[in-house]
């Protein structure tokens, strides 16, 4: 039943990205991006419902690049969550994808000490890059 509601999971969140950006050639756009917060706020199960995270909280959550701005939601205690990271410069995407890994494996290695059932969401979480969007998804 696991993998079923998984393998849902990411079906859904691949054709919200794809309906969201089109065939997946084109950027991210402010409006676009707003669009893609919300149907995936509004559309994609989560183990419980996010919370949109207090912009004083997110340097403590991500080791946030300069002249990057981000949009997050996050569960609390499960490791589901979603964010969106938008850069100034695409010369920073890399480092956004390098600090979300990062971010994933410190979740991985916390969780495994005490709920390995979250460990395959974030074996298995989405880090996708459209223009100088970085989209992030734990679920």
């Amino acid at each position: 039943m696991k993998t079923i509601k998984r393998i849902t999971a990411i079906l859904l969140l691949t054709l919200i990205a794809l309906a969201t950006v089109g065939c997946g050639a084109k950027e991210l756009t402010k409006d676009t991006a707003k669009e893609l917060v919300a149907d995936v706020i509004e559309n994609v199960q989560f183990q419980q419902a996010l919370t949109e995270s207090p912009e004083a909280m997110l340097g403590s959550l991500y080791d946030i690049p300069e002249r990057v701005k981000v949009e997050s939601y996050s569960a609390g205690y499960p490791a589901d969550r979603f964010a969106l990271f938008c850069a100034e410069d695409s010369a920073k995407i890399p480092e956004i994808k390098t600090m979300l890994e990062a971010k994933v494996q410190e979740l991985i290695d916390t969780y495994s000490s005490y709920d390995t059932t979250q460990v395959g969401k974030l074996e298995n979480a989405i880090i996708e890059t459209r223009g100088n969007y970085v989209i992030f998804i734990v679920t």
